[in-house]
């Protein structure tokens, strides 16, 4: 079985500039053997700026093109689409890979049970960033791949938690839109099959996130229960399922499962 990462391919991932994403980046451009094209999108567009040079000069075999995005906005994502869309390479063969990982997402209001939540505005956003932009770049890529003569491999990671599945207390947004984000990608799964999908859920990271859970959250005690990971393990753990190739499309894989 030749793996994935022996091929050109073209990467697509959000939230880089920091924690998860950024650990990601690192280990997919490690993985690739053959020069392929990185698409960061983040939303500090000097971070981003300087953590794609620092890329550049790291792995001077692959390309990365940096975009600046606050995925929360409707209209800077609808941006974002169409310089994605503009900027795909034109020649995308069969020996080639797309890799659109979704890692962008935030925790939410950590401190307010679901009777709290009555700010509408705070409500749109979140969901926007967290649910909306998945669903617009999703279709941003299959209207270019399927209108292509040519037909590359194509997988959708969809970055998942335990949350999820289970509920936590005054988690209620994250709760719903991770449950959201699964749903959306076994239906994409099941509609197109020549994507293969993936949901995977890293495990409590030792992350941003996992600060604001020990400070402000409600439930703040039963963080101390759980097993933190490093950003590289959970990383490393996600490169050798996709390298083995082994689940099925539409398929959730918790760091933790055998």
């Amino acid at each position: 079985m030749t793996s994935m990462f022996n091929a050109e391919s073209l990467v697509i991932i959000t939230g880089t500039n920091r924690g998860f994403g950024r650990e990601l980046l690192t280990q997919f451009a490690s993985k690739m053997q053959k020069p392929s094209l990185f698409f960061m999108i983040s939303q500090s567009a000097e971070t981003l700026k300087l953590h794609c040079k620092e890329m550049s000069e790291k792995f001077n075999q692959h390309n990365f093109v940096s975009y600046p995005c606050d995925l929360s906005d409707p209209t800077d994502t609808l941006k974002l689409c169409d310089a994605v869309r503009k900027d795909l390479p034109e020649k995308l063969t069969s020996q080639c890979n797309v890799i659109m990982v979704h890692n962008a997402g935030t925790i939410g209001q950590t401190n307010k049970i679901s009777a709290d939540l009555n700010d509408a505005s705070k409500l749109q956003s979140y969901t926007f960033l967290n649910f909306s932009s998945v669903i617009l770049l999703n279709a941003t890529l299959q209207q270019f791949l399927t209108s292509s003569t040519s037909k590359p491999k194509w997988w959708v990671v969809n970055i998942s938690s335990l949350a999820a599945k289970q509920p936590f207390e005054c988690l209620t947004e994250y709760c719903s839109m991770k449950a959201a984000r699964e749903m959306a990608t076994r239906v994409l799964a099941l509609e197109n099959q020549s994507i293969k999908c993936l949901s995977y859920c890293p495990g409590p990271l030792e992350t941003d996130m996992m600060n604001t859970l020990r400070t402000s959250w409600c439930n703040k005690d039963l963080v101390k229960s759980w097993p933190v990971l490093t950003c590289e393990q959970s990383a490393a753990k996600l490169m050798t399922i996709l390298e083995q190739d082994g689940f099925e499309s539409g398929a959730r894989i918790d760091f933790f499962d055998e």
